[in-house]
Parts: C-alpha cells; structure tokens; sequence
C-alpha cells in the first residue's frame, strides 16, 4: 500500500513545487523530448532532431567525474551491439569546473569511441534537459523512444541497460516508468537543495536534504547515503559522522541492496588519494563491495572489478588479481580492453609480492 500512497502524493505535490519555481517546465518520462542544440560536435553523427522510427541514447558527463570517463568505453560496447537496431549513442561534456580537464583532451584518450561526441555550450543542453527533469548527478543518461519521447533517465548503473533492451525489443512498460519517475521527481528535488547547500558551505543542512530524499522512497534512493558520506567525511572532516552514515544504511533493509552498497564502496574508493590517510575506511569498503558481489542476482563486472580495485588499495594483491581474474569473462566489448589493463596491473603487483 506505501507505493501507491506515495505516487498520489507526488501526483498532488508536483504543481506546487513547479508553480514555485519561475518559469520550471518539468520534463518527465513519457514526455517529449527536447532536442540536442547548442553543442559542438566533436566525433561521430551530428543529431539535431530525433528521427521517428530510431531511439536515441543521450549520456551526461564531466571531466571531473572518473565513474562518467569510465563509462565512455561501456558506451562503445552498447553501440556496437545496438546499432542494428537503430539506436543512436551520444556523450555530451557539461559543467565544466575552473580548473577541471578539456573534454577534448579527454577524448584524445579514446580514439575508439565511433558514436557521437559532443561538448555543451555554456550550458545549453544542460538546462533543456538536464535541469527540466531534476537531473543533478553525473553520470546521467536518457533515453528517447522512437516517438520522441523521454522513457528513462538516471545514473547508468541504476538498470539503464534493462530498460534500453525492453525499449528495443518492444517490452518497455513507459506508463509504469512515468509514475515511477514523478516519485524521482519529487526526490530530486530535495536533492538540489542538497547540492545547492553543499555548493554553499552548509554542508549539515545538505546532508538533511539528502535525508528527506532518501525518505521519498529508500528502496530507490538509499544509494544517496554514499554522497551522504562522501560530505560527512570530506567536507565536514567528521569520520564519525561518516561512520554513522554508512551505519544506517547498513542496518536497515536497504543494507541488502547491492547497489547502494557499491556505490559507497565507490565513493570510498574514488575519493581514495583525497582522503587523509587515517580516515581511509577500506574496511567499509571491503565490507560493502564484497556484499554488492555476494547480493547481486547476476555478476556484474563493475561489482566484481570494484572488489578487486578495494583489494589492491588494500595491498592484497593476490585477492585482487583472483577477483579480476573472475571479472573479466564479465567485461565486454570496448570494456574488457580497461578490464585486462587492470588485471596485467595486478598480475605485476601480485609478482612484486610474492617476489
């Protein structure tokens, strides 16, 4: 019964939070789809409208973020498996930071990727659909139907790839994805607040907005403890905040869920040379990658590669080239080239131990 009660909340809350926000149009699945303009092309096909008949991919990144350069390659796998089926993939680069890398740059990297690469201007496409669908993370992905519509966005390893399969095959429930995405909706924008005060310096009062997201549905949003973290541990400098954080989610239903838990495992280890050496919790992290592997109905190569990096932070080289060793079967694609880079890494760390 708490499902249904909740959509008809968000069905009653949604114009009262869009009539509060001057000029807000929220865009929501099952709604039209903006198109692409104001970009520089990089690479690839130039796409300005979506073409009725094909289904369109539209991924969000930055260069400051290391899980969106990661997910470039995973990108060139899902397009050379769906183009038969006419599905156009595009990286846009936006919000850069001072400071931060040149998209270009990045990209130099990966003379490989063949799908469409382009760089935000200013931050058009950012505010044409990014912002209208309270999109406020990166990595950030879209899809467009063949009718031009929005039919799922998200963090990308928050079941993009499932919901691309159901779309082009044809399975894809849209008016279920709508009524789930007016609860995101209502999240996010608690989540805003959050990065609003983060960016601000009230980084307690982030932390409470991230708290009454979670609490929207923490089936689906638990995995904002690991940002919860992350600003406990890095902004406020408080380790035992950070330890209470993480022991929430552990000790409630959610602590089952395995992908909150590679997702503070991640935070944990993404943040890895930024932490001080005496706050680096990789206990937590063991514990939380190791449990996503374990809970997980299918192997995932990001779970099991993520266990085996945990490993050699740890030092524990042998553990990590046997856990690599059983994620690479799992890696596909432009994927398993990063995948067997790593494994050759453990396997020289593995020699220099036991040497």
């Amino acid at each position: 019964m708490r499902r249904p009660l909740i959509v008809l909340l968000i069905f009653m809350a949604l114009p009262v939070v869009a009539s509060a926000e001057e000029d807000f149009r929220p865009l929501v699945v099952g709604d039209p789809a903006p198109p692409i303009e104001e970009v520089t092309w990089v690479r690839g096909e130039k796409i300005g409208t979506w073409n009725p008949g094909h289904l369109y991919v539209v991924d969000f990144w930055a260069t400051w973020c290391p899980p969106c350069i990661k997910g470039l390659n995973r990108l060139q796998t899902l397009h050379e498996r769906f183009a038969p089926d006419r599905v156009h993939f595009v990286a846009v680069a936006i919000w850069p930071t001072p400071g931060s890398q040149p998209p270009e740059d990045v990209l130099a990297r990966f003379p490989e990727l063949s799908y469409s690469l382009a760089i935000d201007n200013e931050t058009a496409t950012a505010d044409a659909l990014m912002n209208p669908s309270r999109s406020s993370g990166l990595p950030n992905t879209m899809i467009i139907d063949r009718q031009g519509r929005l039919a799922w966005v998200g963090a990308p390893s928050d079941g993009f790839e499932e919901a691309l399969e159901a779309v082009v095959a044809g399975e894809y429930d849209i008016e279920g994805a709508r009524r789930a995405d007016l609860i995101r909706h209502r999240s996010e924008v608690f989540i805003g607040k959050a990065s609003k005060a983060e960016r601000s310096g009230d980084f307690l009062t982030a932390i409470e907005f991230i708290d009454q997201a979670i609490a929207v549905d923490p089936d689906r949003f638990s995995a904002y403890r690991g940002w919860q973290y992350e600003i406990a541990l890095l902004r406020l400098e408080d380790p035992q905040k950070a330890e209470e954080i993480a022991d929430h989610l552990l000790s409630s239903p959610q602590g089952e869920d395995p992908y909150p838990l590679f997702v503070l495992a991640t935070r944990i280890v993404s943040n890895y040379e930024h932490t001080p050496p005496h706050h680096r919790d990789l206990d937590l992290a063991l514990s939380c990658a190791r449990k996503s592997v374990e809970n997980s109905p299918e192997p995932k190569y990001d779970y099991v590669a993520l266990l085996a990096e945990v490993h050699a932070l740890r030092g524990e080289y042998d553990a990590a080239l046997q856990c690599q060793t059983q994620a690479m079967p799992l890696a596909t694609g432009a994927e398993s080239r990063s995948a067997k880079k790593a494994l050759e890494k453990y396997q020289r760390l593995a020699s220099k131990g036991s040497g």
